[in-house]
């Protein structure tokens, strides 16, 4: 069922719904949508909770966290299951026909994906590239700086950037001034979409991403200012920094 404008509550699932889910995604049935209907509301995968999620069809990553943080943020009535991810489970089951519009094409196509693009595991260690909760985290991680966020909030739901697997997938990076960095870097103010030709040139987020490694047991960069930040990069990234400093002339 694709779900348009309304609220509905919210469950989790237990394991043998964990379970079933992963078999449903690995074998993509052709009534796949109709089994997922199923175990979000059958009492032998899922227990039901008394809150609502106020659910709107968002058109990109950051509109998902907003409505995901109304319900699931600091003062959201399931801020308590923000971190189940039996919870984020069942919600990305419920919510898998709507987020790929209905499209088995699309399903079929993308058998291949990784199975924690859209279940949580115990043993995941790439939260950020889960669907659901993945812009939730980002959004959470630099709140209420939340603009600080944009390179790993932008794009459309079921896409994650380069930009921001380089930034998300690095816990020091998700954060804080250095996140901040991140949307400064890559992110166009004017359009609020990564920038155009920003892959394999001088300066791209893998290169940034690689930067910090390095500076791992060195250097304190989560203590720095963005604007130390910015003027600590090395000589690589001398092209973005100019277009960054014109762009927000407090930084100069």
């Amino acid at each position: 069922m694709i779900i348009k404008n309304e609220n509905f509550f919210v469950g989790e699932f237990n394991s043998a719904g964990n379970a079933k889910f992963i078999e449903l995604l690995r074998n993509r049935p052709k009534n796949l949508f109709a089994e997922l209907d199923k175990i979000t509301s059958d009492s032998n995968y899922s227990t039901i909770f008394v809150h609502k999620l106020s659910w709107s069809t968002p058109k990109d990553r950051l509109e998902l966290a907003e409505i995901l943080w109304k319900a699931f943020g600091i003062n959201g009535e399931l801020n308590s299951h923000a971190g189940n991810t039996n919870v984020w489970n069942w919600l990305s089951a419920k919510l898998f026909e709507t987020l790929v519009k209905g499209d088995m094409k699309y399903v079929i196509k993308r058998k291949g994906e990784e199975i924690e693009r859209w279940v949580l595991l115990e043993t995941s260690r790439s939260f950020h590239r889960h669907h659901v909760s993945g812009p939730f985290v980002a959004y959470r991680n630099n709140w209420p700086n939340v603009h600080g966020a944009l390179s790993q909030l932008v794009g459309p739901v079921l896409e994650l950037s380069e930009v921001a697997e380089r930034t998300a997938g690095k816990r020091e990076m998700a954060y804080g001034n250095v996140a901040a960095l991140s949307t400064l870097l890559y992110v166009d103010p004017k359009t609020r979409k990564i920038r155009t030709g920003i892959t394999d040139k001088s300066g791209e987020a893998q290169q940034l991403s690689k930067f910090f490694k390095q500076l791992d047991l060195t250097v304190d960069y989560e203590a720095m200012s963005v604007r130390e930040l910015l003027d600590f990069l090395p000589s690589n990234f001398s092209e973005l920094v100019k277009k960054v400093k014109k762009e927000n002339p407090h930084l100069r």
